[in-house]
């Protein structure tokens, strides 16, 4: 008898601790705050489900503001700036990097009209 109550009253305090154990592995692991933990009673468990939850609501209202953010960021961005191109000196420099086998020869400084010996002061 004393082992029925015993493991009757452990599973009504474990069960919403474990719950609340399994809601927040899930939302760590799948990053879902849209997740509830379910509350079984009106006591000290259930205050600590209930504050989870809003803490969860909370975090998953600011993720969309966030979201809603950086997309006006990006279109804001796309608008402002619609064709950006490096300039050709940057472009050959960045490709010369790129590529090994292309070096920048004197006829390219030249070409440039930024030969090494314009560099020394004179």
């Amino acid at each position: 008898m004393g082992f029925v109550l015993s493991s009757l009253a452990q599973r009504v305090v474990s069960r919403p601790i474990v719950d609340l154990d399994r809601v927040a592995r899930t939302v760590s692991e799948r990053r879902d705050f849209s997740v509830r933990a379910k509350k079984y009673a009106e006591d000290e468990i259930g205050v600590l489900v209930d504050a989870f939850n809003e803490m969860l609501s909370q975090i998953q209202a600011r993720d969309a503001e966030l979201t809603v953010a950086k997309e006006e960021a990006e279109s804001a961005n796309k608008a402002k700036f619609p064709r950006f191109r490096c300039p050709r000196f940057l472009w050959i420099f960045r490709r010369s990097l790129q590529v090994p086998s292309r070096s920048w020869s004197e006829s390219s400084w030249e070409r440039w009209r930024y030969p090494p010996s314009s560099w020394i002061p004179r």
